[in-house]
């Protein structure tokens, strides 16, 4: 019986990181009005998409419009750091002084 040979598929000659930035950046994609949680009373609940040509990001949150766009947006822009592969990463972004190294 004859098996059919796999023939190996040529590699993209980009490196991984040159891949990564070839694929466009998140963005917010939407932001509208959500039921509210069975759970939380009183509060408006927004529900947010984030997506790029790869995959989607929903989420939701309560606050005002601007709030959960703002929200929405920061958290894109944070995933576009990360698929970059910067050094930036969430936690620079929050940090407002240096850390000094600590001494032995």
């Amino acid at each position: 019986m004859a098996t059919k040979t796999d023939t190996p598929k040529q590699s993209d000659s980009r490196s991984p990181a040159t891949n990564r930035r070839s694929i466009k950046p998140y963005q917010v994609t939407s932001v509208e009005k959500a039921d509210t949680p069975k759970t939380v009373d009183g509060r408006r609940w927004y529900r947010y998409v984030i997506s790029n040509e790869a995959s989607t990001i929903t989420g939701q949150r309560s606050g005002t419009l601007k709030q959960v766009t703002d929200h929405a947006t920061m958290f894109a822009e944070q995933l576009n750091h990360r698929a970059l592969n910067t050094s930036l990463t969430v936690y620079a972004l929050r940090r407002k002084t240096p850390v000094s190294p600590s001494k032995p």
